[in-house]
């Protein structure tokens, strides 16, 4: 059995590739052959209308939103990652299965249990609610 999980594994070629950045590493900002703008639809809604918005060429249907949402937007949905989405109903992480009697009432547990304990065994965290698939529900 690996001493490592493949996240690990995955994360070490990241962060290597950003001391040596590669040919697969694309920038949306720069003129590229692999990259091109598309004109965001005149029925879109407001905060789309003035977006700068990409696709990736040779991949069907992939698109790239920079900077999609405002200032404003950005603490409601920072706030909403801390507030509602850290219960387990709402989120899943790999620390679900290691850690499953620690998690729950988030802000209650910190005195005990500073973040910083967790933090360090933390490899993903998927916000939001979503589809069990394994319970289908």
């Amino acid at each position: 059995m690996p001493t490592t999980d493949v996240y690990r594994e995955a994360e070490k070629r990241w962060r290597h590739s950003l001391q040596e950045p590669g040919e697969e590493l694309i920038d949306f900002e720069l003129a590229d052959d692999r990259v091109r703008r598309v004109d965001v639809a005149a029925d879109a809604p407001d905060w789309l209308r003035g977006a700068q918005l990409y696709a990736l060429c040779g991949v069907d249907g992939f698109r790239f939103l920079r900077c999609p949402f405002s200032p404003e937007e950005e603490l409601r949905w920072s706030h909403a990652a801390l507030a509602a989405w850290t219960e387990p109903e709402a989120s899943e992480s790999n620390l679900d299965l290691t850690h499953a009697g620690e998690r729950g009432a988030l802000w209650a547990q910190h005195e005990a249990a500073p973040s910083s304990s967790a933090l360090r065994h933390l490899s993903w965290v998927t916000l939001g609610y979503h589809y069990q698939w394994s319970e289908r529900r």
